[in-house]
Parts: C-alpha cells; sequence; structure tokens
C-alpha cells in the first residue's frame, strides 16, 4: 500500500482540499485514490486525518496512538495494497514530541517524524504545500488569533512560530526519514483554476472533465479590526466558552463590518520590517526551489512586494466601543 501524505502547511487551502476530497470521496477512490473515514474503526467521520495527526503527538482528544495504528491496518486490511491512499492533515507539520521544557524544538521535530514513519513505513510519499512567509506569518497569525487565545502581538508572534517558516529546514527534517517528498507551490495551485482540481492533477489524478461537488468557502479571515479585537479579548478574563461564542458572533458580522467599514488592506508590520523577515528566509527558500521546485523561485523570491501596504494603525476608540456594545 502506498500512502500519501498531505502534511500541510497551514493555511494554503487545506481545509477546501481536504473538504473537496470528502464530498468527492466515492468518485475520487474509482479513480485510483483512497481517501479513508474513521468509520473504518468504528470512529466518528472526520472530513480530513488531524486526528490521527494528534494522537501522534499525544495530543487528540479523540484517539490514542493505538487507534492510529489501527486505523493504518484496517487501511491495508479493507484497500489491499495496491491501494494508493491519502491522509491529510495539516498539524503533521507543526507537531513535535516534548520530552522536557528545555528540549530543542528540532529535537522534538524529529522524534515526531520517526513516529510518522514508524506509523505509515518506509514508501510514503510527502505532499508540502507553501506560500510566500509573509503572507503565510499574517494568515497563521490571524487564524491564531480568531480561533485560539493568542493574545500577543505580531512582532511576538513571529519569533514564537519561527519553527513554521524555514520550510527548506522544515523539508529537510522530514527527509531524513522518507525519501518521496513533493513540493506544490499555493500560489500556482491558486491562480490556475480551482486549487482543488489543481491539488488532485498535481497527484495524478484529473478531474476537469468529471462532475464534482465543491466545498462552500469556509475559514473567512476577519477584518483587521475584528482581529485586533479578538486579540485584546484573548488576553482578559473571559473565558472560552464566552470567547468561541463571540468568535461566532464575529464570523456572521465579518462581512457586513467590512462593507460599512472598507476592506482595508493593510500589514501587521512596516515594509522594512517585512522585508527583513523575508530576507532571513532566502537562501532557504533558494534551496527549497532547486531541490524541489526545480529551480522556480517565482514566488518564493522573486515575486515582488505589492505596492507599499500602511502598517495596521489599531483600532480607533470609536470602533472599539461599538464592538464592545455589539458583543459583550
Amino acid at each position: 500500500m502506498s500512502f500519501l501524505l498531505h502534511v500541510g502547511t497551514h493555511k494554503t487551502g487545506t481545509t477546501s482540499i481536504q473538504k473537496f476530497f470528502r464530498k468527492n470521496q466515492e468518485l475520487i477512490e474509482n479513480k485510483g485514490l483512497v481517501y479513508p473515514n474513521f468509520n473504518i474503526i468504528n470512529k466518528s467521520k472526520r472530513y480530513a486525518h488531524h486526528e490521527i495527526a494528534h494522537a501522534l503527538a499525544g495530543k487528540s482528544k479523540n484517539l490514542v496512538y493505538s487507534d492510529a495504528r489501527r486505523f493504518v491496518e484496517r487501511c491495508k486490511e479493507k484497500y489491499g495494497e495496491s491501494a494508493n491512499v491519502l491522509i491529510s492533515a495539516e498539524p503533521f507539520y507543526r507537531h513535535y514530541i516534548s520530552k522536557s521544557s528545555s528540549q530543542n524544538i528540532w529535537k522534538g521535530k524529529e522524534l515526531y517524524i520517526k513516529r510518522v514513519k514508524e506509523l505509515f513505513g518506509n514508501d510514503t510519499e510527502l505532499i508540502f504545500v507553501f506560500r510566500r512567509q509573509d503572507l503565510f506569518a499574517a494568515s497563521l497569525f490571524q487564524e491564531n488569533v480568531k480561533v485560539n487565545r493568542y493574545s500577543k502581538k505580531f512582532s511576538s508572534f513571529l519569533k514564537e512560530y519561527s519553527s513554521y517558516f524555514d520550510y527548506y529546514k522544515n523539508v529537510a527534517l522530514w527527509q531524513r526519514y522518507f525519501e518521496k517528498i513533493h513540493v506544490f507551490d499555493f500560489d500556482d495551485l491558486a491562480s490556475q483554476g480551482p486549487l482543488e482540481l489543481n491539488f488532485a492533477r498535481k497527484l495524478g489524478y484529473d478531474l476537469d472533465s468529471e462532475e464534482v461537488v465543491s466545498p462552500a468557502k469556509e475559514n473567512e479571515s476577519f477584518h483587521p479590526d475584528l482581529v485586533e479585537f479578538k486579540r485584546i479579548l484573548n488576553g482578559t478574563p473571559l473565558c472560552l466558552e464566552t470567547l468561541d461564542r463571540i468568535k461566532g458572533d464575529m464570523l456572521l458580522y465579518n462581512s457586513e463590518f467590512a462593507e460599512s467599514h472598507g476592506k482595508s488592506k493593510s500589514y501587521w508590520i512596516e515594509d522594512a520590517q517585512r522585508k527583513l523577515f523575508l530576507n532571513s528566509y532566502k537562501d532557504s527558500n533558494r534551496k527549497l526551489s532547486e531541490k524541489y521546485l526545480y529551480g522556480d523561485t517565482r514566488n518564493l523570491i522573486d515575486k515582488p512586494l505589492s505596492d507599499s501596504i500602511p502598517v495596521y494603525s489599531g483600532l480607533n476608540e470609536s470602533i472599539f466601543t461599538d464592538l464592545i456594545k455589539k458583543f459583550l
């Protein structure tokens, strides 16, 4: 059996890809690619395989390692040794195993990767999708503020999440344990028709002529003012239940807010800092491009920053007061 592990990264269309494969599961299986669900081990169905990735790190609320092992064994029993099986979960990219508080994160990542190899085997192929680091960082920051309880500013976020942004170092670490690695460019996938179809085509499955079901657009980005408002709330004593309720209300209000306040395009740090951030990964991106993207540096290195984007100036008092009244 050949496993294809789509390991991320986050914020590269992963949710859309996963829901597309789930909605078109039967069609894709008839084409020769299995996208298994957890009901094969009598667990609740999911649109993706995050619980497998979490279980390997001991972070799942629903599965333990033995469940992950049983899932893989059941795939082999049900689909046969000749099957191609896609497993998609972006947490594979970020997880690590911590043995102590002083442990180096890269050592923890390597321990986790070893565990992934033990589960899926030597012949597993890995699929990474990357986008330019400044765009990835901004999107990931907003997602962490929106979904989790992240309350620090963007500059702190860049430091805390620095291990996410060195793509080549991450791929090279996985390469020690997996021979077959594929790297896709997010901008290329997203700019030439439906991202999901382009991803399937990259895997060798052309679905252009098929009647596929497209997933509804989800995981909408907040307006910058709403991101900042939620970040401030995250740092208060409000309980998680209240914050989750506010997040849901903000999702419903986001489009209306953007229409009334303008779809402001801004970034979280000045252009000069943004360029320094990108330049710090230029050599790494070049290595990645040369080894995995046939030397293509268009989007990760060569693509210039768009016209100067103003730095986000913060919530003004009037808007902050209005949001307090609306959500609290």
